[in-house]
């Protein structure tokens, strides 16, 4: 009878009180995460390196002092960021890192911990050091100076996931960002670190060969430059009656303002720095940074199943060509 008499005034009450609470539901829970955001720091650059068989770890946050850095050991990458908390108030926030500066020490075993607790993205890019790591990271803006370098197919720019794959792959080794000195180039590394420290002719036939070159001008000579929209690289490998592997780089670019005779120069050019690339990569380290491994799975599978146990021998001993 209750129901009957009243039920309809019961439904308004109940949606009134309804529609009092969201409102408080909501604010209580927009203030709850801009609590949690004012209380981290987002960190945006650091640099690992082994210290008295500790990780070491140097921090640099967005927003922060550009010369302000914090620091902290522990017995793991993640344990010292932990007690590098303790330099500040906030809660440092490990998932917007853009740069990671890699020291002395296991290259992999550091890779690998990085990844393993989904804090930190495969995408976050890496550079090698065998100098000080904090020091880079006191003394260089690393983001900006990688960012530009990249662009202007200087070096190649390279994530955790691409240097794991190429330390996984039958080669076992990778190429990534070196600094040494007050030069940043590529370099050949191993699971244990870096191996090879190429020289800036060696680290741009690298990106050449990569099709990772556009938007840049290629000084061919004192007087005469070469202004380049974009490159794109396409790779054929084949297997001869002498059992080699023989392996053709297709370079093609889309100039401005070319004519027949800075076509011929800038060929000639272009030429020389992939030569000098594959010369240390191919046949001095047997180091497939190009995509090659690949290929020859879909192109020449039987030759790849055959030879894939010491496929860095198959490399050393291919012939490798560049158009």
């Amino acid at each position: 009878i209750f129901y009957e008499r009243f039920g309809a005034d019961v439904k308004r009450l109940g949606k009134i009180l309804l529609m009092c609470c969201v409102p408080v539901i909501m604010f209580t829970s927009c203030k709850t995460r801009s609590a949690e955001v004012r209380d981290r720091a987002f960190i945006r650059c650091i640099g690992v390196e082994e210290r008295e068989n500790q990780e070491y770890v140097s921090i640099k946050i967005f927003g922060g002092d550009a010369s302000e850095v914090y620091s902290g050991k522990g017995e793991t990458v993640f344990s010292a960021i932990e007690n590098a908390e303790t330099m500040q108030s906030k809660n440092l926030f490990t998932g917007h890192i853009e740069q990671i500066i890699i020291g002395r020490g296991n290259l992999s075993e550091k890779l690998e911990t990085m990844l393993s607790n989904n804090r930190i993205t495969p995408a976050c890019h890496v550079i090698c050091t065998e100098e000080n790591a904090e020091k880079i990271v006191k003394e260089s803006d690393i983001p900006s100076t990688l960012s530009s370098c990249a662009r202007k197919g200087t070096i190649m720019d390279r994530s955790i996931s691409d240097i794991l794959r190429g330390l996984k792959s039958e080669c076992e080794m990778s190429v990534v960002p070196v600094i040494e000195g007050e030069s940043l180039t590529m370099g050949i590394v191993s699971g244990n670190g870096i191996e090879k420290v190429l020289n800036d002719e060696e680290s741009k036939g690298i990106s050449w060969l990569n099709g990772r070159i556009s938007d840049t001008v290629l000084a061919l000579d004192r007087n005469t430059d070469f202004h380049i929209a974009t490159s794109n690289v396409k790779i054929k490998t084949e297997v001869k009656q002498d059992d080699r592997l023989y392996i053709d780089f297709e370079v093609s670019v889309q100039a401005e303002n070319s004519t027949g005779e800075k076509n011929n120069l800038a060929i000639e050019k272009i030429k020389d720095l992939c030569k000098s690339a594959t010369d240390v990569c191919i046949y001095e380290y047997g180091c497939d940074s190009f995509g090659i491994e690949n290929k020859l799975k879909l192109q020449q599978t039987k030759f790849f199943n055959e030879h894939k146990d010491n496929f860095r021998e198959v490399l050393k001993n291919s012939v490798v060509r560049t158009e």
